[in-house]
């Protein structure tokens, strides 16, 4: 049976690396580590390791 949330959900594909995003964000490698890991703990984000 099929669960639905009563979240909005957006999914989208973004092959960046984290020194990427750092430069468009203005800000460090670190601190996007930090954040994306935060967001992946709070169950915000997924993220699949590039093959």
């Amino acid at each position: 049976m099929a669960q639905y949330s009563s979240k909005p959900e957006m999914r989208f594909t973004m092959a960046l690396s984290h020194e990427e995003l750092a430069k468009l964000a203005d800000t460090s490698r670190e601190t996007v580590t930090e954040a994306l890991g935060k967001f992946q703990k709070e169950k915000l984000i997924e993220s699949r390791e590039q093959v």
